[in-house]
């Protein structure tokens, strides 16, 4: 990476993090948020952006999974009793499985019948959520 580059990359990560100081995220969470906007956005590629904000892969994983979790419960009615929450959010998540990994995983099919088979176990209240 060169200097210019490398000044730069500063100096919008420090834009960034001032921007949502006031926010009542954590600050891991707020370099998480900054990352995925920079990376959204084109500014820098994921490993720069990580490299830039000192956030490791596995926390940067953790805070994405944390954010289409959360994207997820905002779209179910706050009513839905929990256990109906939890079938309707495994349904997403098997769609989710089968859309990102079916393609290249054809022996998916122990995976899948595992999420069935818990969504009916959940929905049927053999298993308390």
């Amino acid at each position: 990476m060169s200097l210019e580059k490398n000044h730069n990359i500063h100096e919008s990560a420090s834009i960034g993090e001032e921007l949502l100081l006031g926010s009542p995220l954590s600050a891991m969470d707020r370099k998480c948020l900054t990352v995925r906007q920079v990376v959204h956005d084109g500014d820098f590629s994921l490993e720069e952006a990580l490299a830039v904000y000192e956030v490791s892969r596995a926390e940067f994983d953790d805070f994405i999974a944390k954010y289409l979790i959360s994207v997820l419960e905002s779209s179910i009615n706050p009513s839905t009793p929990e256990h109906l929450k939890m079938v309707i959010s495994l349904e997403v998540f098997t769609n989710i499985y089968k859309r990102l990994f079916f393609k290249i995983d054809k022996d998916a099919t122990s995976i899948l019948e595992h999420l069935d088979i818990l969504s009916k176990d959940v929905e049927q209240g053999k298993i308390r959520v």
